[in-house]
């Protein structure tokens, strides 16, 4: 138990991280080949105006070292030049980890965008998050698309031979929003995905933000998210056995404590601030480690905060933006969190690891109840 509790320690210290930009989400085109019932970018899609590589390029080149680049959009694969922005994040920046959301509608154009970063880059770790929020006919009618279910699973099916290619450098997930749709079958749909993909994980995010038409799909009954969450955290338990099924006991143990207790402390998070303000177990630090930059080059400390500031005010210089007055009052206002309201996983999980509380009270505790809701 002392070796446990030992190469434990030691792997969460290794994780401790500065206060610092290490997370940029870049939304790199507002083109999108869906119209999701649960989405919270809906009135800025499909408009012109999408920064142009240069003005991201420039916008790269005089941005500090970063360690993790998000693709988002509208639908990222519908860019084209995805590519060559991925080569400026890493030349400039160091970027070694890319996470993509996609709706896997363009099968052909995502295997692209995987194969050429992760062949291009040998030190790069590519993370692409499908989008499945339902069990057939229910996907279709969530994302507004007829025959969205098969085109997805064809696409998941398309990448099984990068997963071959690149082993663990590419990570195939599945990203679930719990909505009034389908908050009934997410379990069917998880058990579905398990016996029949070879997925690296799926992950659950409760609906947020302004959605398209009246509340409807945001009216989850709180009293079904326990249950949710408990066979959620269970899964992420599996996913962790079967993801870590090569390492010896001992390593296993401790991946899964960091791994599963770090979701678990998502779920645990979205949950308490379902209904009402809870505070996080840690600050935020959203336009602190994290910016957000939107297709048009809108510059925002959080995805459901409005911008502070836009790059063509700063001819698309990024950290002169980045040292200036707006920010600074953005961080004021935010208050590390005590100012804000929200379920967002990406900002839940940067602000764990920017705090030794997260890392050594919170994860291992909820790795340790994450049967009991």
């Amino acid at each position: 138990m002392l070796e446990k509790a030992g190469k434990f320690l030691k792997l969460l210290s290794s994780t401790r991280r500065e206060k610092k930009l290490d997370t940029v989400i870049l939304f790199v085109t507002s083109r999108c080949n869906a119209f999701c019932k649960t989405c919270f970018y809906w009135d800025q899609l499909n408009r012109p105006g999408d920064l142009s590589l240069a003005q991201i390029q420039k916008a790269s080149s005089t941005m500090p070292p970063i360690t993790d680049l998000w693709l988002s959009g509208g639908e990222p694969s519908l860019r084209r030049d995805v590519p060559e922005v991925i080569n400026a994040f890493v030349a400039n920046n160091g970027v070694n980890r890319v996470i993509i959301p996609t709706n896997g509608l363009a099968k052909d154009l995502v295997y692209k965008i995987v194969d050429d970063a992760l062949g291009r880059h040998p030190g790069l770790d590519l993370y692409l998050n499908i989008a499945l929020d339902g069990y057939g006919a229910t996907h279709d009618r969530i994302r507004g698309v007829p025959g969205h279910w098969e085109k997805t699973l064809a696409c998941i099916d398309a990448l099984y031979a990068l997963k071959d290619k690149y082993a663990d450098r590419f990570r195939l997930n599945v990203n679930t929003v719990i909505c009034a749709d389908n908050y009934a079958e997410v379990q069917e749909l998880a058990t579905f995905l398990w016996d029949n993909c070879s997925l690296d994980g799926q992950y659950f995010n409760i609906i947020r933000g302004d959605t398209p038409g009246d509340d409807a799909i945001k009216q989850v009954p709180p009293e079904v998210l326990p249950e949710i969450y408990e066979f959620a955290s269970g899964l992420t338990k599996r996913y962790g056995d079967r993801m870590f099924a090569n390492d010896d006991a001992l390593t296993r143990f401790v991946k899964n404590i960091a791994y599963v207790g770090s979701i678990t402390t998502h779920y645990r998070t979205q949950h308490a601030n379902f209904e009402r303000p809870t505070p996080w177990a840690m600050p935020c630090t959203a336009g602190e480690t994290t910016a957000v930059i939107d297709y048009n080059g809108d510059v925002r400390a959080c995805e459901l905060r409005d911008k502070f500031a836009t790059l063509s005010d700063f001819d698309y210089d990024f950290g002169a933006l980045w040292a200036a007055q707006p920010r600074q009052a953005e961080l004021t206002e935010i208050d590390g969190g005590r100012a804000c309201w929200c379920t967002h996983v990406c900002f839940i999980h940067d602000s764990m690891r920017h705090s030794q509380h997260a890392q050594l009270v919170e994860t291992p505790k909820n790795y340790f109840t994450r049967n009991r809701w």
